[in-house]
């Protein structure tokens, strides 16, 4: 009776972390798979999570990917420090492209207390991740069009300036000459008002 109540407590347990859909593993000292579900077979390329058992990353992932694992797990089986939430870069073969997961790792002790490897979970954050991407890009090309939008009402206004002046200076000429050559005339006035319109501007 005992040993059929483990059985369906190991069936309840398997079936739910293959259900789950985060990647779940168990790892020995080495780094190589003793435990994990069906995410992470699928993940690594490989359809059942039994072809896992016994291989480490360095059978699946590029030797970039597998060393950066390696040290990590090999880090947390020295220290017993546990790594949480670290974002890393991963290989999805469901998809065929770079990705990420939002991994944690600790120290797996057998019944005598013993270090015997590392536990792990991964998240895939590749959406997220993307999405986080695409706001900083958006948010560079905003700046990028402020700035450009900035620098040309500047360039304008500096040219409007110039305009002004330049108007102001041809407008006193003009107003000095006519001035000079006779009676005030309608153009004169004008000139005038235009003159004092200029000096409040």
């Amino acid at each position: 009776m005992a040993h059929r109540a483990l059985a369906d407590e190991r069936r309840l347990l398997r079936d739910l972390i293959d259900h789950l859909p985060d990647g779940i593993y168990i790892k020995d000292t080495k780094s190589r798979f003793v435990v994990g579900n069906i995410t992470v077979a699928h993940l690594m390329g490989v359809s059942t999570p039994d072809e896992l058992i016994g291989k480490t990353d360095f059978d699946f992932f590029s030797h970039e990917l597998a060393s950066k694992y390696y040290e990590d797990e090999q880090t947390v089986i020295r220290t017993s420090l546990p790594l949480i939430n670290q974002e890393e870069r991963t290989f999805d073969f469901r998809t065929g492209k770079d990705g990420w997961l939002l991994t944690s790792k600790a120290v797996w002790r057998d019944r005598n207390g013993k270090i015997a490897g590392i536990m792990g979970i991964g998240r895939n954050i590749t959406e997220l991740k993307q999405a986080q991407e695409a706001l900083v890009e958006a948010h560079y090309e905003l700046e990028q069009q402020v700035e450009d939008r900035t620098l040309e009402l500047t360039y304008s206004k500096a040219k409007l300036e110039r305009t002004l002046e330049y108007l102001h200076s041809n407008l006193k000429q003009i107003t000095e000459i006519i001035q000079h050559s006779g009676p005030r005339t309608e153009l004169l006035l004008y000139l005038e008002q235009s003159q004092k319109y200029l000096d409040r501007s």
